[in-house]
């Protein structure tokens, strides 16, 4: 298989860059086809690929911390990781990006710097769901539910996306019925933590009930390979990131809590966006719709 070219924000996430570093090594261990850009600290980034191989540093002097102003920080720090990492894309270096940075920083960064492909006026995030066919996220099925803004969208939709099939309910996120669900970007980060929420939360008082006595206990040794596969299923370390469509380039956005797992899902899930040509993909059928 060809080799795919990506880039590794050092920095992205809460406990960056011990983990990231981690998750690329899984990475690199995992894919022979993949060769990896790291860009943060010099003093970070350059022992690392001293000791692996396909691994570049690109030494960045400059951070894009999470509370800052996405757009602001972007335009001010043109030496940050991230920054940095979606010009690699631009330049034609690499063919992708991934960060489990800050979201607004790596959306600005990708649109201003890999810019938007012709017809997209705001790109959006795409987050794997693991049970969900289009439907729009609101308060009720009915055309008349939920702000006007979401009636709005609503009737476009109707009139010019075919195979529209009206509102979901947050519960459609989980039970299904829609292929793709499309909501607001804070509506959305609202719902999908909230629904990552939950299934970590059924999934530890699951555990806490099987470990609760000697018969449990036993049971639960019984069902592990189930249970195993279960929680890859909902775990959304597995899938490592949402990818950011309308821009030029591949860019993943990974969870800030990531840890070294989900790093590795997440640059092995850059490297199959890259392989799909979802950029060039997009572009084609935009054009073809205009």
């Amino acid at each position: 298989m060809e080799m795919v070219r990506l880039v590794v924000d050092a920095l992205g996430g809460d406990e960056a860059p011990s983990v990231v570093l981690a998750g690329v090594e899984q990475a690199l261990a995992a894919a022979p086809d993949i060769e990896v850009i790291l860009t943060g600290p010099a003093d970070v980034v350059e022992p690392f690929a001293a000791a692996h191989e396909r691994c570049e540093a690109v030494a960045t002097t400059q951070v894009i911390e999470m509370g800052e102003h996405p757009a602001n920080a972007v335009r001010k720090k043109k030496d940050s990781s991230i920054v940095v990492g979606c010009r690699l894309v631009r330049e034609g270096r690499a063919q992708g990006f991934f960060s489990a940075g800050s979201t607004g920083a790596c959306m600005s960064a990708a649109t201003l710097v890999m810019g938007r492909i012709p017809g997209v006026k705001r790109p959006c995030i795409a987050s794997v769901i693991p049970s969900p066919s289009v439907g729009l996220l609101n308060i009720g099925e009915e055309e008349t539910k939920g702000s006007q803004f979401a009636q709005d969208c609503h009737m476009l939709l109707k009139e010019q996306l075919p195979g529209f099939a009206g509102n979901a309910e947050g519960k459609d996120i989980a039970l299904g019925g829609f292929d793709v669900i499309v909501t607001d970007g804070f509506t959305g980060n609202v719902a999908l933590k909230t629904y990552e929420g939950v299934g970590k939360a059924l999934l530890g008082a699951l555990k806490e009930s099987l470990m609760g006595s000697l018969k449990t206990k036993i049971g639960a040794l019984l069902i592990k390979p189930a249970l195993k596969e279960l929680m890859s299923k909902v775990s959304a370390d597995e899938y490592g990131g949402a990818q950011l469509l309308g821009v030029k380039g591949v860019c993943l956005i990974g969870h800030g809590n990531s840890d070294a797992h989900a790093v590795c899902s997440g640059v092995l899930a850059t490297a199959a966006a890259i392989r799909m040509g979802m950029p060039a993909k997009l572009a084609a059928a935009i054009g073809e719709a205009e």
